[in-house]
């Protein structure tokens, strides 16, 4: 079978449905194909959708863990300055980005969800039947409302909401 692996940080990322499109009917949707799933690629695919699910909640973690020792750092700041509030630098917290998940459109959580697996702008169209372009504004909306700097931020967040 075709490679249809995309860097991804450390590891890969290979979904069926590229892996299907690639070797069977290019340009074409999986739904689409006669032929039966690839069992490696599938298991393949689960193994990384697992081990991004791993790394997007290790990296949740890390955010909070960074947070609580600024949070820390805040108030020493704040106790050498005199001052009751000290100066942040660090982004808004998760539960602040929480609150305004809350208030998502259904289009932006499904965006969101398929961030949180890994999947390119291109990806993410294709599966919605829209142009890159919107899906490059819904990323650009997600990443502004829920205060968030990176995909890897919002593939955070999604895990956090339980939506990944």
């Amino acid at each position: 079978m075709p490679s249809t692996e995309a860097p991804s940080g450390n590891s890969r990322v290979l979904t069926w449905s590229a892996a299907v499109q690639a070797e069977h009917r290019p340009g074409r949707g999986v739904t689409d194909c006669p032929c039966p799933p690839d069992e490696a690629a599938i298991a393949r695919a689960a193994r990384l959708r697992a081990e991004l699910r791993e790394a997007a909640s290790a990296a949740a973690q890390a955010a909070e863990r960074a947070r609580s020792i600024a949070d820390l750092l805040d108030e020493a700041v704040a106790a050498l300055t005199g001052t009751d509030n000290a100066p942040s630098l660090v982004p808004t917290p998760l539960s602040a980005a929480r609150h305004e998940a809350d208030r998502l459109s259904a289009r932006e959580r499904e965006v969101l969800v398929l961030v949180a697996e890994g999947r390119t702008n291109k990806a993410i169209a294709e599966a919605l039947f829209v142009s890159p372009n919107t899906i490059k504004t819904h990323i650009t909306s997600l990443l502004h409302k829920l205060r968030a700097d990176s995909r890897v931020q919002l593939a955070a967040i999604a895990t956090q909401y339980g939506l990944y």
